[in-house]
């Protein structure tokens, strides 16, 4: 009887999860699936826009509203072979779900998995890359000529606005490649407009600029994408010479372009940095560092350990004066530390690419980094830089400023603090 009541439980639990795996990836594929599908200017945001332009006409306003119906109809037929590939693979991942119970039967389904997508020709995602942009900027060229005046250079930096922020925001056709929006970074720091005015040239240029780069992307490189995943698909054993010499030419295309992004986003950085008030100059500083390199500016288990120390009950007034006075020092020398990790990552991106015998003495230094001053790389993430020396000193000042807060309690006092206090200062 309890055998059989055990037995139940399974099956229940074994249903249970398949029913929570499913729903959670269904939910984060319509998730992406919405992303992708998502105009760059909905219907809200383009009357939001005509409210703002007293000057337009009825005949114009109701123009407009159905060239961006026309728009989003073609968007989505556009979107025709990518959507029917999304809707296979959930369908697919639903069988897989069921049948996880049988791992023949699973492992056949992978096999088979493979087996099609090594046949495909293009990736769907990469024939979208492609259409997409075409569309929309067919849509914002059409629209263009409805307005005239001061109306169509709202439209055209409206237009440069929302293609710069859905590149920042989800950048698919250089994977894993940060593209950082240094307006997005003005606009946080909240100046006052006196102050937003005196830059707002150098920003204008920069708009530009950027978008000049960002339509070059989705034209000339996403072209690029397409051809060099035909050349893969055409030479998976990488055999034919020519076809690996045509890879490499592409591929430094993408490398150029990444260098040229550098070289623009750390050009206008030291510009606006310049003529940026010294009040403002820090907090973009570190706005900049933080889109960079995010891993670097993730709180340290030092600081963490203070901040929650100094709102802990039990703990004197003498020694919350001290750690606040240690949390100050520590904050001081990481900024010059994390100074030095940004300029590296600057260095990094505007040198040529490096060579095979770089790249792989590069991993060596991260490996000995790694074993030898014991860094977690999922909290810091060392880049693949030449110099990991930056990393090594922030790591050594963490485990520095931990250990002389421990030095503040005794062994008893120690191990009454709260659990997970203790295991910051614990980290090595």
């Amino acid at each position: 009887m309890i055998r059989l009541s055990l037995a139940r439980a399974a099956v229940v639990l074994a249903a249970v999860t398949i029913i929570i795996v499913r729903a959670s990836r269904c939910a984060a594929q319509d998730e992406f699936w919405d992303w992708q599908m998502t105009p760059t200017i909905t219907a809200e945001e383009l009357d939001a826009f005509l409210a703002s332009q007293p000057g337009l006409s009825d005949d114009q306003r109701a123009l407009a509203r159905a060239m961006h119906q026309n728009f989003v109809q073609e968007l989505f037929d556009a979107a025709g072979e990518y959507r029917a590939y999304w809707e296979r693979a959930a369908a697919r991942r639903e069988a897989e779900a069921e049948a996880m119970q049988d791992r023949w039967r699973f492992r056949d389904m992978q096999q088979t998995r493979a087996e099609q997508e090594s046949n495909t020709t293009v990736h769907p995602q990469v024939t979208w890359n492609v259409e997409r942009p075409r569309v929309e900027r067919q849509f914002f060229d059409d629209l263009a000529t409805v307005f005239e005046g001061e109306a169509r250079q709202a439209w055209r930096s409206l237009e440069r606005g929302e293609r710069r922020r859905r590149y920042t925001a989800g950048n698919s056709i250089i994977p894993r490649e940060p593209i950082i929006d240094l307006v997005a970074l003005v606009d946080s720091l909240g100046l006052p407009e006196e102050e937003r005015n005196h830059i707002s040239p150098i920003i204008g240029q920069y708009e530009i600029d950027f978008d000049d780069q960002m339509q070059y992307a989705e034209t000339v490189l996403a072209e690029l994408a397409v051809e060099r995943e035909t050349l893969s698909n055409k030479d998976p054993q990488n055999n034919d010479p020519r076809i690996q010499q045509r890879a490499r030419e592409i591929l430094d295309r993408f490398d150029s372009f990444r260098r040229t992004m550098s070289r623009l986003t750390f050009g206008y950085f030291d510009q606006i940095v310049a003529d940026l008030p010294d009040p403002y100059q820090a907090a973009f500083k570190e706005a900049f560092g933080r889109a960079v390199i995010p891993s670097a500016f993730h709180p340290s288990p030092a600081q963490l350990a203070i901040e929650h120390l100094v709102e802990a009950d039990g703990v004197s007034a003498e020694r919350k004066d001290a750690m606040s006075n240690m949390l100050d020092a520590f904050r001081q020398r990481e900024r010059i530390i994390l100074d030095a990790i940004v300029a590296n990552h600057r260095k990094q991106a505007l040198a040529p690419p490096p060579s095979q015998r770089q790249q792989e003495e590069w991993q060596e230094r991260r490996q000995w980094a790694l074993e030898q001053e014991r860094i977690d790389p999922e909290f810091y993430h060392i880049e693949l830089l030449p110099d990991t020396k930056p990393w090594r000193d922030r790591h050594n000042l963490v485990m520095a400023t931990c250990r002389d807060i421990r030095r503040l309690f005794n062994d008893v006092e120690f191990a009454a603090l709260p659990v997970h206090i203790r295991l910051l200062l614990s980290w090595e």
